[in-house]
């Protein structure tokens, strides 16, 4: 089934009932899928709480808002594929996440940030006139929800 506004309206109103705060604009923010949003657009309900809104206003990759919601499209999101006993696929399903402020954090990189550089100093087959170095970085960060009374996770699916 597609994400309906029908569908956001009862999330918001349990986000509400549970507290859960909204950001300083006095909303909260709906990650989906470009297909979550592709469904989205074709609502005629959706289409019609957007037809005035200022582009302006708007954060990168938000698609419009509608109750109470900011609806950002992001490709930086799960989605499950789904196959029957027999391995035909029975379509997809994306996760969407709808938060306010303190759903979750992330650790900063204070110390967790290490590069490291191989120099060209030895020419070997792979590099005979030493014109190139190795160049890396990993860092160390975690997330984690603090409080899962601020966000719920919606699935929809397509065929």
């Amino acid at each position: 089934q597609k994400l309906t506004l029908s569908a956001v309206r009862k999330m918001v109103t349990r986000l509400r009932s549970w507290d859960a705060p909204t950001f300083p604009d006095g909303k909260y923010v709906f990650l989906i899928t470009p297909q979550v949003g592709d469904g989205l657009r074709t609502d005629s309900e959706f289409r019609l709480w957007n037809q005035f809104s200022g582009a302006d206003r708007m954060y990168k990759g938000e698609i419009g808002n509608a109750e109470g919601c900011r609806f950002i499209e992001t490709t930086h999101i799960d989605k499950i594929a789904a196959k029957s006993s027999a391995g035909s696929s029975l379509g997809v399903t994306y996760v969407s996440y709808l938060f306010g402020p303190h759903a979750y954090g992330v650790t900063d990189f204070d110390g967790g940030i290490h590069m490291y550089v191989v120099p060209s100093t030895k020419g070997d087959h792979a590099n005979p006139w030493q014109q190139w170095s190795d160049i890396g970085w990993k860092a160390t960060v975690a997330a984690m929800c603090l409080n899962d009374s601020c966000g719920l996770i919606a699935l929809t699916s397509t065929a």
